[in-house]
C-alpha cells in the first residue's frame, strides 16, 4: 500500500485545468521529484496532498484512507511541508519556531529539546542559534531552520514546494547534501517540486513530469532520461541542455 494514491484527479481555476485526471502511486520511503514549466500544475498537486485544496475531481488516498477534509488537522500532523521562504514566525526565536508543532501538540519538553537537537546537527546548524531570530539569519539557515520545523514531528511524508529556489548555489549544494543524509538516517516519503532539473537529477529516486496537468511519465530517473516516454518528455529534456 502506498502512503499516497491519486485515482483520477482533475481541478481547474475557473476554465484553467490545473490536474488532468492524474492517477499514480508514490512510491513510500523514496524521493519523487515532480517537474515541468510553470503553470504544469506542480504545486496545484501538492496542495492537494497536504489538503490545502479540494480537487474536482477524483480520489486522493492518504496513509490508506480517502482524505477526509473535515477532519484534516491529524492528517496535516503526519505531513511534513517546507516551501520558498520558510515561513519562519519573525517574533519567534529560531528554538520556538521550530518547536511550536511540538508544544501544539502536548510533546514533552525534553522530547522536543532532544528531537531538535537531533535535527539540528542533521543540517549543521550550531546549538548557539536556537536563541537567534530569522532576522539574524542568512538565508540558507533560515531554509535549515524550516526544515528542521518541517522535520520535528518526524513526519512519514515531506513535501518541498520550490523550498530551495531562492538560495545561493553553495547553500543549496550544501542543504541538498544535508537533505540526503537525513532521509539515509530517518528514509520518509519526500515529494519535491522544482523548476531545476539538475536539483531533480541530484535529489530524486523517481521523477514524475506534468505538462498543463497532465502526467506525461513517471517513472525511476534513470528511466525518464534514458527512455523517454514520448516527445515531450525528450525535447523537455533537450531544452535543458541535459
Amino acid at each position: 500500500m502506498s502512503l499516497i494514491e491519486f485515482k483520477n484527479v482533475s481541478h481547474s481555476y475557473g476554465k484553467c485545468l490545473a490536474l488532468n485526471r492524474l492517477s499514480f502511486e508514490i512510491v513510500d520511503n523514496k524521493i519523487t521529484a515532480v517537474i515541468g514549466k510553470s503553470g504544469s500544475g506542480k504545486s496545484t498537486l501538492l496542495q492537494v496532498i497536504n489538503g490545502l485544496i479540494k480537487p474536482n475531481e477524483g480520489d486522493v488516498i492518504i496513509f490508506g484512507r480517502q482524505l477526509n477534509y473535515k477532519d484534516i488537522y491529524k492528517t496535516r500532523l503526519k505531513i511534513g511541508y517546507s516551501v520558498q521562504g520558510t515561513g519562519l514566525f519573525p517574533h519567534l526565536s529560531v528554538y520556538n519556531n521550530i518547536a511550536i508543532l511540538g508544544k501544539i501538540t502536548n510533546q514533552s519538553k525534553h522530547n522536543i529539546e532532544r528531537r531538535i537537537d537531533t535535527l539540528m546537527s542533521f543540517v549543521n546548524l550550531p546549538p548557539n542559534f536556537k536563541t537567534k531570530y530569522p532576522h539574524q539569519l542568512s538565508g540558507g539557515e533560515q531554509q535549515r531552520v524550516g526544515l528542521c520545523r518541517a522535520m520535528l514531528l518526524n513526519p512519514p511524508v515531506f513535501l518541498l514546494d520550490e523550498a530551495f529556489a531562492a538560495l545561493d548555489p553553495h547553500n543549496r549544494a550544501e542543504i541538498h547534501n544535508e537533505l540526503l543524509q537525513l532521509q539515509i538516517a530517518e528514509p520518509r516519503t519526500i515529494i519535491l517540486v522544482t523548476h531545476d532539473l539538475n536539483e531533480a537529477l541530484k535529489l530524486a529516486d523517481y521523477i514524475m513530469i506534468l505538462d498543463n496537468g497532465v502526467l506525461q511519465q513517471y517513472s525511476t530517473k534513470e528511466i525518464v532520461v534514458n527512455d523517454p516516454a514520448n516527445d515531450f518528455v525528450r525535447n523537455y529534456f533537450a531544452a535543458q541542455s541535459l
